[in-house]
């Protein structure tokens, strides 16, 4: 009687470990899936005293859902900034890759280049530019 009692609870400890990992692993994926369709849409730079001395009076980031990108920047001046050429990418699940993008914040050369920023899930959603500044992107509307 002991022998059965044992493998029966050995029969369900395992079969409890499986439904875990497969829990987990679904999980996993469904974060995946819903970082990337977060991040669909248009996102607005809320200008802070961080970057407000580069003479930016907007910013906007435009997510397709294929890994386009598109930056439109324009400065007090009247200068514009518009790349329509970019791409990017989900990292893990909580950072977003960009390539080619022109921190207006604290990049001194002015020229596009790779960065890899944290996605804040909340309400609403948000991407720090960097973690010491109050210059971040709004998600204004999931449209693309």
């Amino acid at each position: 009687m002991d022998t059965q009692f044992a493998m029966l609870w050995q029969l369900r400890v395992c079969t409890l470990a499986v439904v875990v990992t497969c829990l987990c692993a679904c999980s996993s994926n469904q974060n995946q899936v819903l970082s990337r369709n977060t991040l669909v849409g248009t996102w607005q730079l809320q200008i802070g005293s961080s970057c407000s001395s580069r003479g930016v009076i907007s910013d906007q980031l435009i997510f397709y859902s294929d890994g386009r990108l598109e930056q439109h920047a324009v400065y007090g001046s009247g200068k514009r900034y518009d790349a329509l050429d970019q791409r990017w990418d989900v990292i893990p699940e909580k950072s977003v890759s960009l390539r080619n993008w022109l921190d207006l914040t604290d990049n001194p050369t002015g020229k596009p280049t790779f960065a890899v920023l944290s996605v804040e899930i909340r309400r609403p959603p948000t991407i720090l530019v960097n973690p010491d500044s109050n210059c971040f992107y709004i998600k204004e509307s999931n449209r693309q």
